[in-house]
């Protein structure tokens, strides 16, 4: 079995590193980013060449969320306002790397679970058995 005190999902990011673009500037009104699409990668949602995402994956700045514009009844300009409060909200929370951050509970939750990393799927994830106590 494999110890660890670091939150499993994101033990990859921390230990090599991967979270060198966390200021990255990624503005509404970014022409470069209007028609990218948002992926989930390293466990992180980014844009293709790596940069942060303001989006969640599989979505772009440039098209309204279908979520958004049937929560206004439709209206576009309600919507996108709406939209773009929501991108500011997830750059200034920096929720693109939300997988790739300690989990501040997560000690506490291992006392209270008593578990151990059995080993890895061929994809490198881990195998956790745990035993609630």
């Amino acid at each position: 079995s494999v110890e660890s005190d670091h939150f499993f999902d994101c033990l990859d990011d921390i230990e090599f590193g991967f979270d060198k673009k966390e200021d990255s500037a990624n503005d509404v009104t970014n022409s470069n980013r209007d028609e990218q699409v948002a992926i989930y990668s390293r466990r992180k949602i980014v844009y293709p060449d790596g940069a942060p995402a303001l989006v969640p994956a599989g979505e772009s700045i440039s098209k309204i969320p279908a979520g958004y514009l049937e929560f206004y009844s439709n209206n576009r300009s309600k919507a996108l306002s709406r939209y773009q409060l929501t991108q500011q909200w997830r750059k200034d929370e920096k929720i693109y790397s939300i997988h790739c951050r300690p989990h501040t509970w997560f000690p506490k939750l291992k006392e209270a679970y008593e578990h151990f990393i059995h080993g890895f799927t061929p994809d490198g994830m881990p195998v956790i058995y745990e035993a609630p106590g």
